[in-house]
């Protein structure tokens, strides 16, 4: 394997043998902070998890095994949040879903957590919220 795809085999049999991902990500204007950009830059890569057949009817097929994806997003304004007033400027959630679909993790789960910026009543809620599907995620696993 060429050292240039290296750091992507790493993260990508990272990947394949855990049994649930879980991601930890602030928005950043809108989106994605660079760095998970650059991530995801490493793990989607034709051959190795995702298939490319230009003659195919469906010429994209992702080659992972999908898993048990949950990603705690945290916005300085819930209104960025899906049912907000600003949804609308929300691209972070569904660039993550079209890319971790693509390469075959579909079931994902979000935790949110907004307000931050606001620091009130209405941060301190979404962080309880937010504790609530955590520990409903923790007995899930117990019992499974």
């Amino acid at each position: 394997m060429p050292v240039a795809l290296a750091e992507s085999e790493t993260l990508l049999n990272e990947i394949e043998s855990a049994d649930a991902i879980v991601f930890g990500i602030p928005m950043y204007n809108f989106g994605m902070p660079a760095q998970l950009k650059a991530y995801f830059d490493q793990i989607i890569r034709v051959n190795r998890s995702f298939a490319f057949d230009a003659s195919a009817e469906t010429p994209y097929q992702p080659l992972l095994a999908d898993k048990p994806v949950t990603v705690m997003v945290s916005v300085g304004d819930g209104s960025l949040l899906p049912g907000g007033a600003l949804e609308s400027l929300n691209f972070l959630e569904p660039h993550l879903l079209t890319m971790l679909g693509f390469i075959g993790l579909h079931s994902v789960e979000f935790i949110r957590v907004g307000y931050e910026e606001y620091q009130d009543e209405r941060l301190a809620q979404a962080l309880q919220l937010a504790e609530r599907a955590i520990d409903r995620l923790n007995v899930g696993l117990e019992t499974a």
